[in-house]
């Protein structure tokens, strides 16, 4: 007689513990392999791997090229309960020309991210430094990337 390979307690009834048997390293390094649209298609196969990749994967490595899409990454982690700020390890702005308010508002975002490991800035124009007073305030920074910096006083 037969027995079934999906019965309980085989590897199919164990699926959907697989994440958390894993440990965060182990599932960072499978996942870092995969593209976000291909992580995203996992994410929605199991309760389980949705609870385990967003926000943990979807907003580990983070990229803001415009001022829509910060404002919009601002909202993800300010947002109630979110846990989004505490998954973001690498932060990339790439935002030309910012007012006040987008510098207050990178600044402020950039505040909620206590596991952030590195930035990149990049062709930044502001008037005013508070955006390397809060990248300095980084506890956990590993590696910093400024280019095309420009600061001027009104």
């Amino acid at each position: 007689m037969h027995r079934s390979i999906l019965s309980e307690g085989s590897i199919a009834g164990r699926q959907s513990s697989l994440p958390t048997r894993l440990s965060y390293d182990i599932l960072s390094l499978l996942l870092s392999e995969i593209d976000s649209p291909q992580t995203l298609y996992l994410a929605v196969t199991s309760r389980a791997m949705r609870d385990f990749i967003i926000p943990r994967f979807l907003f580990a490595r983070v990229s803001c090229a415009s001022r829509d899409r910060l404002l919009s990454f601002s909202r993800s982690i300010t947002a109630g309960d979110s846990v989004a700020g505490d998954a973001v390890r690498h932060l990339d702005l790439s935002l030309g020309i910012l007012g006040a308010g987008y510098v207050a508002t990178a600044a402020d975002a950039m505040e909620r991210l206590k596991y952030l490991q590195s930035v990149a800035v990049s062709g930044c124009l502001c008037h005013e430094p508070r955006i390397l007073t809060t990248i300095a305030s980084q506890s956990r920074l590993r590696s910093l990337e400024l280019q095309s910096i420009v600061f001027w006083e009104h």
